[in-house]
């Protein structure tokens, strides 16, 4: 239920072209964030920082190639560039697109546990192969960062003094080569314990907990919520066309 409600809160988000209602999408997921009780400083964290400064800097030449109402110039040496009122509010709703999806997916990530989301996937009919997939790269990636930071440690034991550029660059590429092999390796002897313990090809979950009553009543009022959020879009946006249409002079 909260991944469907994860996937329709994303879907949703893409689908809405007012500010307005982009905003209480913002306000809905915020609430949901202190209602599940995860740190809110963490969440902040992740999701007004990063990703709205990543998503303004792949927005920013939007306001300035958009044609319409002039809101700010900026004169450029011999160049004069005029960003339109259009073309910032259309960067400002990409921006909240993006915290928007991303905020849902963290929010999912940060109240459940990894092997629930992958039992999800399975309820879901998602792929065997996709979800065998996910888990393994899952697993593995902390196996990779415990041999690079045996790599890492031993490469600083053997430094002493200063060393050339040359001589970071050749030991940085052994690294690399050396992690590589290591990891390699590691990956073997995982695959050899797991078919001496009986692993036969398809992956082990666990018992599937049966939807609740509130697990009901929290993809109704997702479903519901979202629906509404659809329809008040649809009529600002065509309220919106049809008074800038009436506002064009008749030949």
């Amino acid at each position: 239920m909260k991944l469907l409600s994860t996937l329709l809160f994303i879907a949703t988000a893409i689908s809405l072209k007012s500010l307005y209602t982009l905003l209480v999408l913002v306000g809905v997921l915020l609430v949901l964030a202190y209602l599940s009780k995860i740190p809110l400083g963490l969440y902040f964290r992740r999701t007004w920082f990063f990703i709205p400064i990543f998503s303004a800097a792949v927005a920013l030449p939007a306001p300035f190639l958009t044609p319409g109402v002039p809101l700010i110039a900026v004169n450029l040496w011999a160049f004069r560039l005029s960003a339109s009122l259009e073309g910032t509010l259309r960067a400002l709703k990409f921006v909240l697109r993006v915290y928007l999806c991303v905020s849902a997916m963290l929010l999912l990530v940060y109240t459940t546990r990894f092997s629930d989301i992958m039992d999800g996937l399975s309820g879901l009919y998602a792929p065997k192969a996709l979800i065998y997939m996910l888990s393994i790269a899952y697993r593995y990636v902390f196996l990779f960062l415990d041999e690079l930071l045996g790599v890492l440690m031993g490469w600083e034991g053997r430094m002493v003094g200063r060393q050339k550029i040359m001589d970071l660059w050749r030991g940085g590429t052994t690294g690399v080569a050396l992690l590589l092999i290591r990891a390699y390796e590691r990956g073997e002897r995982v695959y050899l314990a797991m078919k001496s313990r009986g692993y036969e090809g398809t992956p082990k979950t666990h018992a599937k907990r049966k939807p609740q009553l509130p697990d009901y009543l929290y993809i109704s009022a997702s479903i519901i919520l979202c629906m509404v959020l659809l329809v008040l879009d649809f009529g600002f946006f065509t309220f919106l066309c049809e008074g800038s249409l009436s506002c064009l002079p008749v030949r």
